[in-house]
């Protein structure tokens, strides 16, 4: 038994949003949107997936519902020959040819001329390749070409990883896929280089959270220094947590 076409569809869906770890956060509505389906035909093809194995659904009440795409997980029912038979006990055998074959004459062979073979003419010498022992066809030197400068190297399709996403959790951030676009803009405005561009991202949570924080400070009239900040961002966590922190 195969997939089923429309379970494919939300397959395709959730691996075009998915970021290398396998993650991807999409709600039930958008993936219907995109796919020309249900609601109700998507959540059926998600439960399809999951009782099978290439799905893992992690909820979380009140939050953005997480899916991890495992294929590898997905073993299809084997398909055997029928009652044991190979192939040489059910097929035709092809016709045997019965026909004699034609008698072969002899001929006159012509002896070998005595004259010595004429040479073969050389081939033409082909100019020397221009990236001919070269790591990679962009440097003819052997060094990587660097990027132009005001180009930024992070990636069209960024997503946050698993870590940034349990930072965001805890940090009480919600809209993920918002702040996602909005940092990948950002940073393609400017045209600058990161070498890991995951701790960018957490770097760049933790400043909304601060943000967000002081801004709720203000509004009740509070207006509160950078150390008040990070307490606000404290009290925050702990209120979500149920914990309480002594001093705050």
């Amino acid at each position: 038994m195969g997939i089923p076409s429309t379970t494919k569809f939300v397959l395709i869906k959730l691996a075009d949003n998915a970021n290398d770890q396998g993650f991807c956060w999409p709600s039930v509505r958008s993936i219907a949107e995109q796919c020309e389906l249900g609601q109700r035909t998507v959540q059926g093809a998600i439960q399809w997936g999951e009782k099978h194995g290439i799905i893992r659904k992690i909820e979380r009440p009140g939050k953005t519902t997480y899916y991890e795409i495992t294929p590898a997980d997905y073993a299809p029912p084997q398909i055997t020959a029928k009652d044991d038979l190979t192939p040489a006990d059910y097929c035709t055998r092809p016709p045997q040819i019965t026909t004699a074959p034609p008698q072969i004459t002899a001929t006159h062979i012509d002896e070998p001329s005595k004259e010595p073979p004429l040479e073969p003419p050389l081939p033409p010498k082909m100019p020397p390749l221009l990236f001919e022992n070269n790591p990679t066809p962009e440097a003819p030197h052997g060094k990587p070409e660097k990027p132009k400068r005001g180009t930024s190297n992070i990636p069209e399709t960024f997503k946050p990883d698993f870590t940034g996403l349990k930072l965001c959790s805890e940090l009480g951030i919600d809209d993920i896929d918002a702040i996602t676009g909005e940092f990948v803009d950002y940073w393609k405005g400017c045209g600058k280089q990161k070498a890991d561009w995951q701790a960018t991202f957490r770097n760049h949570a933790r400043r909304i959270a601060g943000y967000r924080a002081e801004r709720a400070a203000r509004s009740n009239g509070n207006r509160q220094g950078p150390t008040d900040v990070v307490g606000a961002v404290l009290r925050l966590r702990a209120k979500r947590e149920g914990n309480k922190i002594p001093g705050l």
